[in-house]
């Protein structure tokens, strides 16, 4: 979801509580939500803490890509994969930070995707 902050001007003006609603309200645009089909996101290592920028001590390798058709589902699944890393390292869940992704359940509330864990199907291709 706010991989879209690339194509609006001045991003950082909307990072005031953690972006939310503003990743929705970006989304929600008629020149992005009428165009997005698919959604891919690297996992091929995995930032657990200290992001958005890359922390070299804060990196696991866990060699994936993932991709969907709906933008909440992917961000759920990922913040459930940020939150086992950060469990295997010994740090809280990201619902505990200052600044918790709220964004996906206001992005699933405003029609954008799904965002209930156990209506979200997940497939996994191993090569």
């Amino acid at each position: 979801l706010k991989n879209h902050f690339g194509a609006i001007h001045n991003p950082e003006d909307f990072h005031k509580f953690a972006c939310d609603p503003a990743i929705s309200d970006v989304n929600r645009a008629l020149a992005i939500a009428s165009k997005q089909r698919l959604v891919i996101f690297d996992a091929l290592r995995v930032l657990y803490d200290g992001g958005p920028a890359y922390q070299p001590g804060c990196v696991v390798p866990y060699w994936a890509v993932m991709a969907s058709t709906d933008p909440v589902a992917i961000d759920t699944k990922v913040c459930q994969l940020i939150d086992l890393c950060r469990q295997q390292k010994g740090l809280p869940p990201l619902a505990t930070l200052e600044y918790p992704p709220k964004h996906i359940k206001t992005a699933a509330a405003a029609g954008l995707g799904i965002g209930e864990d156990d209506r979200i199907d997940l497939i996994v291709y191993q090569a």
